[in-house]
């Protein structure tokens, strides 16, 4: 049960860094594929730490935690849009 659940964990994971890395014109694919991410790391850590804690503490928290870096990941989009009129990447350097 484990081996499936550190599978599982190492595919998702080398999907999603692959689709951040190529993905990285703009601003806003980048954003959004972070919260993929952050939803995919959450989807799999609810169902080992709910059946070995019997509690959603642990869930909460990673909650709390990825709706804290879409609030930031929005303000730095908003701020780099108003600054540079586009969420290109290639205009900030």
């Amino acid at each position: 049960m484990d081996s499936y659940y550190v599978c599982m964990y190492t595919v998702l994971l080398l999907i999603l860094n692959l689709t951040f890395f190529v993905g990285k014109k703009t601003l806003l694919m980048m954003l959004i594929s972070l919260e993929v991410l952050m939803f995919m790391v959450i989807m799999l850590s609810i169902g080992p730490f709910l059946f070995m804690y019997k509690s959603l503490t642990f869930f909460t928290v990673l909650l709390c935690f990825a709706a804290g870096g879409a609030a930031i990941g929005l303000s730095m989009l908003i701020t780099f849009s108003r600054h540079t009129g586009n969420d290109l990447i290639k205009s900030s350097l």
